[in-house]
């Protein structure tokens, strides 16, 4: 991930609607963070998901599924301290 990426910071209470939500969570023992990708079918009904993964492999995910359904990413965080600055910058 690029520094010139930047993704919209959202709560634990978001809904999902038209975006590709990220949720990155602490993995335990020390390893390094998960994500998994959901976003609605264009019809807005099923939720689908990419299994939890490494958080870069993740947001390329959710980069190329966006652009695919021309929306926006967002990203939750498990925790504020688990976020890598070379991923790019939550807004």
């Amino acid at each position: 991930m690029a520094e010139q990426d930047r993704f919209r910071q959202v709560d634990d209470d978001f809904k999902l609607h038209n975006e590709v939500l990220v949720v990155i969570t602490d993995a335990d023992g020390g390893a390094p963070p998960q994500a998994v990708v959901f976003w609605r079918d264009t019809t807005g009904g099923d939720v689908s998901e990419i299994e939890p993964t490494g958080v870069e492999d993740a947001l390329a995910a959710a980069k190329a599924k966006a652009e695919a359904l021309g929306r926006e990413i967002v990203v939750q965080l498990e925790a504020e301290d688990i976020w890598w600055p070379h991923w790019g910058t939550l807004t």
